[in-house]
């Protein structure tokens, strides 16, 4: 869903096997075929914008959360950065916080930046400047307060958890690139 000021759109995407069907246009619409490359250079509406971001993001996202990890964290997320990840999410749990969390935080930002990759952090807002990821993930409960610290710390918000229709109002609101 996307609000304007006048109206409220609702998109449904579909994947659709291209060789499969006869794409025709209807109402006067033009249709041509691009790269996914080119989707930043079209001038597209706002309401758009999360479709295309959401195109744009690689095929592979990973996300590491070190109370299933466990200590083997560095190594699996090296692996997987191997194979073509090129989206890492760093989760911390508060309840399971320590400092060795920011130490592994930022050799995965060392693994990241080896392989071209970026890596996203999930945890409270007091880690991030430890960490100096290359982005964040916003929690869902948090979506209302991330405006009001947004101008303080330097990280692009690259993805939000998305639970309910509220948050999408949230998520469209603060032009988040992607939600989860």
């Amino acid at each position: 869903n996307y609000s304007y000021a006048d109206r409220e759109l609702q998109f449904q995407v579909f994947i659709v096997p291209v060789e499969r069907v006869v794409i025709q246009h209807a109402e006067n619409q033009c249709i041509r075929w691009i790269e996914k490359s080119q989707l930043k250079t079209l001038d597209l509406t706002d309401a758009n914008e999360i479709i295309c971001n959401a195109l744009l993001m690689p095929d592979l996202y990973m996300i590491a959360d070190h109370e299933i990890v466990g200590d083997k964290i560095i190594a699996v997320v090296e692996k997987q950065l191997q194979c073509g990840v090129r989206i890492v999410q760093y989760r911390i749990t508060d309840e399971y916080f320590s400092e060795q969390h920011i130490e592994i935080g930022r050799q995965l930002k060392t693994l990241c930046n080896k392989h071209s990759a970026t890596l996203v952090l999930n945890s409270n807002w007091q880690l991030w400047q430890s960490i100096q990821p290359h982005g964040v993930h916003i929690k869902s409960c948090d979506l209302p307060k991330y405006k009001d610290f947004q101008q303080q710390i330097p990280f692009q918000a690259l993805s939000a958890a998305c639970h309910n229709e509220h948050d999408v109002e949230w998520i469209n609101r603060l032009a988040i690139n992607s939600a989860i």
